[in-house]
């Protein structure tokens, strides 16, 4: 069954951060997207992954930071 695609409007607003914020992931590819025609949608699964990858924890490095010995 297909996930009901979300705007930027509401991924912006389910991340607390502005829409120029997500259009700017978008461009800079930080953000799973996918576009259909002109616009650009976000399937709540990928973004709940997204989510879980990018995360960081206290006591971890950031995603893509190297660890200091």
């Amino acid at each position: 069954m297909l996930a009901k695609m979300l705007s930027v409007k509401e991924v912006a607003i389910l991340l607390g951060v502005k829409r120029i914020t997500i259009y700017g992931w978008v461009s800079e590819r930080r953000i799973p997207f996918i576009k259909v025609g002109a616009r650009t949608m976000f399937d709540p699964r990928e973004i709940e992954r997204w989510l879980e990858v990018t995360t960081v924890r206290e006591g971890e490095s950031s995603p893509g930071q190297r660890r200091r010995r």
